[in-house]
């Protein structure tokens, strides 16, 4: 059986990653700032990684399941600490880990089971500066197409809609936090970029029209992947407002 970073290889090419690049400086690039303290759980071969290193911030800890992707990791890029072990278990490093002024899950929690989804993020929040933010990029169940995603991997556990996160931040009892949920949107960088983002307002357009004319329960936010933001209030603040207190969804 071949490793996990063979398989990341194999599915990996220099265009691809430089659209990631361009999607998460589109999506998350207001939140960095140089000089921040950062932790990635899942960081796969590296791409916010390359964009925190290209905004001058250094101070990096990671979380990686497979000790051969997290070797490759710190050799190609600055990273301080770095732990591994499934997110599941990331209780046993609670003593080591630090406060952090951002911590960034993108394509992780649907791998993590559903009794260990909370208790992680509790955990995480827990470790965040006042007004640190923890931003995690998840497929979104509320797409009805979303189905490709949920199946196309064996070790996705499942998908969330925007209701779902709502819930797990509930679960994970965060206090004084205000929360975000948006859709993980495409760059306007291209003339193909621009077109996609028509044909994707036309179809989600024609998919709420239908989810409406059937009737119960639907969501109106379908971009494919959708983001959270868990932002932990400055002191002072803390407590005033439970987890729905700051709540926006776009």
């Amino acid at each position: 059986m071949g490793s996990y970073l063979a398989h990341l290889e194999s599915i990996h090419s220099s265009k691809a990653f430089g659209r990631k690049l361009r999607y998460i400086e589109h999506n998350f690039g207001r939140l960095l700032r140089p000089g921040m303290t950062v932790l990635e759980a899942g960081p796969g071969l590296g791409e916010f990684l390359a964009v925190l290193n290209r905004r001058g911030i250094s101070d990096i800890d990671i979380v990686e399941r497979d000790a051969g992707v997290a070797g490759r990791l710190a050799q190609r890029f600055e990273v301080r600490n770095r732990w591994i072990m499934p997110l599941e278990n990331l209780a046993a490093a609670a003593g080591e880990l630090r406060r952090y002024d951002l911590i960034y899950l993108s394509q992780i929690l649907e791998h993590v089971r559903k009794d260990a989804l909370a208790p992680a993020l509790g955990l995480l929040y827990a470790h965040l500066k006042p007004g640190g933010r923890i931003v995690a990029v998840v497929p979104n169940g509320g797409n009805p197409l979303c189905s490709v995603e949920r199946y196309a991997d064996l070790t996705h556990e499942g998908v969330f809609s925007p209701n779902a996160l709502r819930q797990l931040v509930e679960q994970a009892g965060l206090e004084g936090c205000g929360i975000e949920i948006r859709g993980y949107r495409i760059p306007p960088s291209t003339p193909v970029n621009w077109i996609r983002i028509a044909a994707q307002k036309i179809v989600h357009g024609f998919l709420l029209a239908l989810m409406a004319a059937n009737g119960g329960n639907y969501c109106t936010l379908l971009h494919p992947n959708i983001s959270l933001i868990v932002t932990r209030c400055v002191s002072g603040t803390e407590g005033r407002r439970g987890p729905g207190g700051s709540l926006r969804d776009n």
